[in-house]
């Protein structure tokens, strides 16, 4: 028997040992689920399309391991700045044809030269909301606020690949073009 309450205070060790150990989550979102909002996004805004089914996340008894959660695009805030963009976006493709705006690599439009002051209001406009909608991602999926950049880049990548042709679209090193 008193071997037997020699060895208990060893238990109780390991046992709160094991109680309080940490566990590490590493939450991260690859390009592809930040890629394929932007693309959900996008596609709500030019085709009326029909949004992909992103679910949040819902945890469960969590282990030491990296999770790739999905993606919440679908906030009221998202909503908001996107029916504002849809109400303006017959006036941005205008102006896009007309060379006047351009996609820039930060996923914000950008004047071209000299434009009038309604121009400017619609850009700044535009620019606010889809900025709203950048910080929304950030802030309802708990990233990093370093993860900001890999959206805005996310979301001007798309925006190059739909460019029309003879659209400014800027390039990830800076140099503007004309899609060909």
């Amino acid at each position: 028997m008193k071997k037997f309450l020699s060895i208990i205070p060893g238990i109780a060790i390991i046992f709160l040992l094991i109680n309080c150990a940490t566990v590490n989550v590493y939450v991260t979102f690859p390009q592809e689920k930040i890629k394929d909002a932007a693309i959900d996004i996008e596609n709500q805004l030019e085709e009326g399309g029909k949004s992909f089914n992103f679910n949040p996340f819902a945890s469960g008894l969590l282990y030491a391991e990296t999770i790739t959660p999905e993606l919440k695009v679908h906030t009221p805030e998202i909503e908001k700045a996107l029916a504002s963009r849809k109400a303006r976006f017959p006036q941005i493709k205008e102006y896009k044809r007309q060379g006047v705006i351009g996609e820039n690599n930060e996923g914000l439009l950008e004047i071209r030269g000299n434009a009038e002051i309604q121009v400017q209001r619609l850009v700044k406009e535009e620019n606010k909301d889809r900025m709203t909608i950048y910080q929304t991602l950030v802030q309802q999926n708990n990233m990093s606020p370093g993860q900001l950049k890999v959206i805005q880049e996310q979301f001007a990548a798309t925006r190059r690949k739909r460019a029309k042709k003879g659209e400014w679209i800027q390039l990830p090193d800076g140099d503007w073009t004309q899609k060909g």
